[in-house]
């Protein structure tokens, strides 16, 4: 029985998916990421996955006959319903992803070893950045307040990664930082958005971070996350007035800190962290002002 070492590959494979795959018809243009496994041995792929997205893994047994193992588990390591295949012949393993995560390939031999491909409409990426999530604190300031955005940034490459990730309200950059994170590993990147001087009006906001020597999988770079409102002081219902439906949402979660279910960061005024007294006085002192 041969032994090498257990290759571990991280592929990239979102896809949007314009093809309809059936069992034994092998997708125009596909990419194909190949292996050969010996007799006895075993070989993993990471594989990170959209929902509905599809992998083909394609098994040739070496001299027509050969009893294979095809396992798909989620990244917490337990099986995907219904993902285990087997058999002794030529064979199309077609999982279709039921949720967007890292899943992890099993392939094993047990009689006289097998070729493979691993086909999708993307090529592999060893490198490969991602946004996850983009975070504003509150949906709706008063210009000049200072807004917490927070930013949710994943490495799924091979390798060690220094990039920068950047903050945008609409089409203007709000902060750029320079990122160095480790492969597998995830990170929240914290902003603070300066609002004095902007526009009263409504904003997008969206992070992106640059794109990694070879990094070729790039739709995941950007995240586009809603919208802030910047209007006066006390309207924290996003009307352009203040009034007493204003006043009422303060006031009806009073005394609540962050943290309760019913806290509404757009009420607390003073950036403390609970609704005061000094959050209503803040309201009532621009009371029947409009915009």
């Amino acid at each position: 029985m041969n032994e090498r070492r257990i290759s571990v590959c991280i592929v990239c494979l979102w896809i949007v998916l314009v093809t309809s795959y059936t069992s034994g018809i092998v997708p125009v243009n596909a990419y194909e990421g190949n292996g050969s496994l010996p007799e006895g041995d075993v070989d993993y792929w990471w594989i990170s996955v959209n929902k509905d997205d599809p992998v083909l893994v394609d098994i040739q047994p070496e001299g027509g006959t050969s009893f294979w193992d095809s396992h798909i588990y989620y990244s917490n390591l337990t099986l995907v319903p219904d993902q285990y295949k087997g058999g002794t012949d030529t064979h199309i393993h077609q999982f279709i992803a039921d949720k967007t995560d890292n899943y992890l390939l099993r392939l094993s031999d047990a009689w006289t070893g097998f070729n493979y491909t691993i086909e999708s409409n993307h090529p592999i990426s060893q490198h490969n950045i991602r946004v996850t999530d983009v975070s504003p604190y509150k949906t709706v300031i008063y210009e000049g307040q200072l807004l917490e955005i927070y930013v949710d940034i994943s490495n799924i490459g091979m390798f060690t990664e220094t990039f920068n990730v950047t903050t945008y309200a609409n089409a203007t950059a709000i902060g750029k930082k320079e990122i160095t994170l480790l492969d597998g590993d995830s990170t929240t990147v914290y902003f603070i958005w300066n609002s004095t001087s902007w526009a009263k009006g409504n904003y997008t906001i969206s992070a992106y971070v640059t794109p990694v020597p070879d990094e070729t999988c790039t739709s995941d770079n950007t995240f586009i996350n809603g919208w802030v409102f910047v209007t006066i002081p006390g309207d924290v219902d996003g009307d352009r007035d203040v009034d007493i439906y204003d006043v009422v949402k303060i006031t009806g979660i009073y005394a609540f800190e962050s943290g309760h279910p019913r806290f509404n960061p757009n009420c607390d005024l003073d950036d403390d962290g609970k609704i005061t007294i000094y959050d209503v006085v803040r309201c009532t002192s621009h009371y029947a002002q409009s915009w």
